[in-house]
């Protein structure tokens, strides 16, 4: 039943969505020739054996009182806006090919459109106009040029039917033995964690629902300070209040401190990452340092050979130095002689 709701959301968001979603739901799926008998055979509704009405709603079925006969179920409304989501929107009508089988399964929906329905639900009048049009044109019998769709392919998805594909037999007989016929040990092992986890009142409240603390009816809201007392209403919380005073206090003062340790442990987790960050920052790694030493050597031997050039070059300065002083001296002498 729940995938009801999930086909409904998404047909809200069906134009935000990639193409590939739409050609599936109407394409691949069909889904409006699969939702129409949903209508018809209204599997949230019931006759138990006290020949009482039951509906399913919020993961359980509930005795529908006399006087809510006439209400639409809340499962039966997402079926009829996810009807109207994808019939009403004009990219959906252009994609969907309006054969003679698909048009008559939607034309049976015009024998349940009344006036307690339109009353609920005011938008399906206009699917019912366009219904009623419906019935007088004459279906497309020339198929529909549909243009190519590039869609994403689950690789993992496709990866698991690859590799499992002869063992369904064996995976069919481990989940049934490890997963559908649990024991009472590993039953209790199960509620042990679920209270561990999410604590013993709450595991309690999903079982068999909350109750007020003050009148004892089926809660829906709790304390916005200490979130462990559930009330059915503000009076009820507030005629509770003198009692519930006291432990409400303690209550938010523990989940306070928790809040605070939780966050000065996330701080310190990130103090030591920075931390570490910028050791690795200020430690050069052994190939930088090989580097960082090649390059040392490098300039060393260049400042060598510069320093040899250098010594070389005065060398030859001083021997010309000393031969052209050879030549001025021995002019001299030439000049005395």
């Amino acid at each position: 039943m729940m995938s009801l709701s999930i086909i409904r959301y998404i047909s809200d968001y069906v134009k935000y969505l990639p193409i590939g979603v739409l050609h599936y739901l109407l394409i691949e799926c069909d889904i409006l020739l699969v939702l129409v008998p949903l209508i018809e055979e209204k599997p949230w509704l019931r006759i138990n054996a006290r020949n009482e009405r039951e509906k399913y709603e919020n993961s359980k079925w509930t005795v529908v009182p006399k006087s809510e006969y006439n209400k639409l179920p809340k499962l039966e409304a997402q079926v009829w806006i996810t009807i109207y989501n994808l019939f009403m929107d004009p990219e959906c009508r252009n994609k969907y090919e309006l054969s003679e089988q698909r048009k008559n399964n939607l034309l049976r929906l015009r024998k349940y459109m009344n006036e307690l329905l339109l009353d609920q639900i005011p938008n399906l009048s206009l699917m019912l106009r366009s219904l009623e049009e419906l019935a007088i044109m004459n279906t497309q019998t020339v198929p529909l040029n549909n243009p190519f769709v590039v869609e994403q392919i689950p690789k993992v998805k496709t990866a698991l039917l690859e590799n499992n594909k002869n063992k369904w037999a064996e995976i069919a007989q481990h989940q049934r033995e490890n997963f559908f016929t649990q024991s009472q040990q590993s039953l209790e092992e199960d509620m042990k964690k679920l209270s561990e986890l999410y604590g013993q009142q709450i595991v309690e409240g999903l079982m068999e629902g909350f109750k007020c603390n003050k009148c004892q009816k089926e809660a829906s809201k709790r304390c916005s300070r200490c979130k462990s007392v559930w009330y059915c209403s503000r009076e009820c919380q507030i005629g509770d209040w003198p009692e519930h005073k006291a432990f409400c206090q303690v209550k938010t003062m523990e989940l306070q401190q928790k809040q605070k340790e939780k966050e000065q442990q996330e701080k310190q987790l990130e103090s030591n990452i920075d931390i570490k960050n910028i050791d690795k920052q200020k430690q050069p790694g052994i190939k930088e340092l090989d580097t960082q030493n090649n390059d040392y050597e490098n300039e060393n031997e260049q400042k060598q050979n510069q320093n040899t050039h250098t010594q070389k070059d005065q060398q030859q300065e001083q021997q010309q130095g000393e031969s052209k002083q050879e030549e001025d001296t021995q002019g001299n002498l030439d000049d005395l002689d």
